[in-house]
């Protein structure tokens, strides 16, 4: 559509869309409802992504499927829920998406905003601002994966993670143990004990080797939009 702003404003053009929920039971109407605003000329259709929720389908497997089934409108997870899908993932998955879609797909991002359900998949809440941090180190991760860069460092927390007590055996919840030794968390005592205590702190090691320190509890950020970039720019991220 046409920029409702001034000629060589550097604001982005006003696009216009539909949302849609991503629920199991209601496929064949979403695929219609895609359809029709691909048909009558809209930019966009996002889908809510809530992986938590057990009546709704992954929202990038739900967008692959309508990338599949439309022509022309650009599709985008309205918004892909950070805690629960890492920075890393979400820039190969964007950018496959992107470029067997012919340039159609977009990412939003958000901080996480249900907490309470967020954490009922081994995910310690961030506070405002570990959010925010989160959010903007995330944001970095993925372009520079998309530029090709590799080993990317990793300063403030993406995730956060339970760590369980010693010597309790239960049974692995998704987004905790696996996921924690995939991105190579551990325990080792601070270096600088408070009354004789040592604290415990646990550490990341990213794709880099470089070390990081979660952080922990409750935000409400929501909505992030990285700006788009053609197909032939976004590349997948280096292996």
């Amino acid at each position: 559509m046409s920029s409702a702003f001034a000629p060589g404003s550097k604001q982005h053009p006003i696009r216009f869309g539909v949302a849609l929920p991503p629920a199991a039971t209601s496929l064949d109407e979403q695929l219609l409802l895609a359809q029709a605003a691909d048909a009558a000329g809209l930019d966009l259709i996002g889908v809510m992504d809530h992986p938590y929720h057990p009546r709704y389908l992954d929202t990038l497997s739900l967008i692959g499927m309508l990338l599949a089934r439309t022509e022309r409108v650009h599709i985008f997870p309205d918004v892909a829920d950070l805690p629960l899908r890492p920075p890393q993932m979400l820039a190969k998955a964007a950018a496959s998406l992107d470029l067997l879609s012919g340039g159609r797909f977009e990412l939003g991002l958000g901080s996480g905003g249900y907490w309470d359900a967020i954490k009922t998949f081994g995910v310690r809440p961030l506070t405002r601002a570990q959010a925010v941090d989160a959010l903007e180190e995330a944001i970095g991760i993925i372009r520079a994966l998309w530029s090709g860069a590799r080993g990317i460092a990793s300063a403030a927390s993406t995730t956060g993670l339970r760590r369980r007590p010693a010597g309790r055996r239960r049974r692995t919840k998704p987004g905790s143990g696996s996921a924690r030794k995939a991105l190579g968390c551990s325990r080792r005592p601070d270096a600088s004990p408070t009354a004789g205590q040592h604290r415990s702190r646990r550490t990341c090691r990213t794709s880099g080797g470089a070390r990081r320190r979660p952080g922990s509890t409750a935000p409400r950020v929501q909505l992030v939009a990285i700006p788009p970039q053609s197909a032939a720019s976004r590349r997948l991220p280096a292996q």
